[in-house]
């Protein structure tokens, strides 16, 4: 991770997070230096767990392109999800950012995947 990144993780944490923490009744400087370290490193604990290319949370941006007046592709990485109406661009968007399970991101598939479902042929299964 480069140092542009590092401040801009940090800058993001403090703007979101860190600022707010103001020291506690009866907290010195160093206990309330401490708190705020300890949480910044839980952070970090936390974010480790995730492979390092890819964004917070583990997961590649998810990256919608208009095609025409109301057909949609979203794409997370090499999957993708194309020729989508409004309601069904919807759909892939409110199960890409709600908790596991998430049964319509199966539509995100490859281009191999996609090829073997028009042929007849299914690579994954439908859940």
């Amino acid at each position: 991770m480069d140092n542009e990144t590092i401040a801009a993780d940090f800058a993001a944490w403090w703007a979101a997070e860190g600022s707010g923490l103001s020291p506690r009744d009866g907290e010195d400087a160093e206990e309330h230096a401490r708190r705020v370290a300890e949480i910044a490193w839980k952070n970090g604990e936390y974010k480790a767990q995730f492979p390092k290319s890819v964004g917070y949370g583990g997961l590649e941006p998810l990256v919608i392109t208009q095609e025409s007046r109301n057909q949609f592709t979203a794409r997370r990485g090499e999957r993708y999800a194309d020729g989508l109406c409004w309601e069904e661009l919807l759909g892939v968007v409110a199960a890409a950012t709600m908790p596991e399970p998430r049964p319509c991101l199966n539509w995100l598939r490859t281009v191999t995947e996609h090829d073997a479902m028009f042929s007849g042929r299914n690579p994954i299964p439908e859940t």
